[in-house]
């Protein structure tokens, strides 16, 4: 790239940005290339077509919605601005949790719905507290098939 970069004088890339692709244009941008990061949802999509935004359909139209930006078109699409390695570090831990937060609300639907397909129902697994709601044990005696004998006393 130096040599592209000495022939040439002027290198300018871009990519789409995502959750943590700031590093490159952050490197890029010290070693003296110029970098761009477009956001993905403001490339246009021929709607006519009717296609789906898939990477082959992004490939083609980065390189015209960069020429595009360079000569000062600002209307094509938007530019993200990097963050400092300040500002991506706090954007990392809220990013974290909502990640554990969500794995959290996944593991407790399971926990839930095996529960249920037991026939336990009202169960908060959030909550500190939560227990069962009772049942008197002759009727869970007889849900697995004990039950009263002739005489009136239960058996087991």
């Amino acid at each position: 790239m130096r040599t592209a970069a000495k022939n040439f004088g002027r290198i300018l890339v871009c990519y789409e940005a995502g959750y943590d692709g700031f590093w490159l244009a952050r490197l890029l941008t010290k070693v003296g290339i110029e970098c761009r990061v477009l956001d993905p949802a403001s490339l246009q999509v021929n709607r006519r077509a009717r296609r789906v935004k898939t990477d082959r359909i992004d490939a083609l139209a980065l390189p015209r919605a960069l020429i595009a930006i360079d000569r000062g078109d600002r209307h094509v699409c938007a530019v993200v601005r990097v963050p400092t390695l300040e500002e991506e570090d706090a954007r990392r831990s809220h990013r974290e949790r909502q990640r554990l937060v969500r794995e959290r609300t996944a593991h407790i639907n399971r926990i839930k719905g095996l529960l249920f397909g037991q026939g336990i129902r009202g169960v908060e697994p959030k909550l500190r507290s939560t227990s069962p709601p009772r049942q008197p044990a002759r009727d869970i005696l007889f849900q697995i098939g004990c039950g009263a004998n002739s005489s009136g006393s239960m058996s087991v």
